[in-house]
């Protein structure tokens, strides 16, 4: 267990609130305090929305001496072998498809980079794993994958409070049809049900050659 603490005498440390708060009310507070029609549209389209009767706390920074919350770390292979985008059935998510999640595959692993416009606005990019070149595009209403460089990479984002791939400042989700491929559609019209999940690091396939020797290897130790 630890603290976070701020300063070099580390005289401050983060504490939890021991207020409840309630999300939908706090939309509410946001949206009347809204002077614009621009400012109440951007608080209700916020793309990491959690559901509207979900608790959460507010932190503070305190003297250490009297209150701190403890933190513990706890692993993720996140970092290490990517993550998966596993649908309610069990399906995996390759870029083009929902399909039979596989652990050796290289197209159902992927990972997150942040790119920051201008005024500080984050733009995220669902990337292959096994190639950060390689990135997963929105197209109007289509789904590729491709070069990371142009503006059709930036513009995902991930909710995984609600369950859902967005595009477009979340007005688009990704959405899934009957065969299991994918597009964009309005999210009034429904988003595919999604998790994010991790696959254990396979053992790697033997070798053709390394197949081939056992056998002789075996004939080896028992010819007189």
């Amino acid at each position: 267990m630890f603290l976070v603490a701020e300063g070099a005498k580390a005289q401050q440390c983060l504490s939890r609130d021991a207020t409840l708060h309630v999300y939908g009310a706090k939309q509410r507070a946001l949206a009347a305090r809204a002077t614009s029609k621009k400012a109440k549209a951007a608080i209700a389209n916020t793309d990491v929305r959690p559901p509207k009767t979900a608790l959460y706390n507010t932190v503070s920074m305190t003297d250490c001496k009297k209150v701190a919350t403890r933190f513990a770390i706890e692993l993720a292979t996140l970092h290490e072998d990517g993550f998966v985008i596993q649908s309610a059935d069990g399906s995996c998510f390759d870029g083009a498809a929902f399909r039979q999640c596989d652990p050796r595959s290289r197209t159902q692993r992927w990972g997150i980079d942040v790119a920051f416009a201008g005024r500080g606005g984050a733009q995220y990019m669902l990337h292959r794993w096994q190639s950060q070149n390689e990135c997963l595009l929105a197209k109007g209403g289509k789904v590729a994958v491709g070069a990371c460089s142009g503006g059709a990479a930036r513009a995902w984002s991930v909710d995984v409070a609600g369950g859902k791939i967005t595009s477009n400042g979340g007005k688009s989700c990704l959405q899934r049809n009957v065969d299991g491929t994918v597009l964009l559609g309005k999210c009034k019209a429904g988003a595919e049900p999604i998790a994010i999940g991790t696959f254990a690091t396979p053992d790697p396939e033997p070798e053709p050659q390394q197949q081939q020797a056992l056998p002789n290897t075996y004939q080896n130790q028992y010819r007189g």
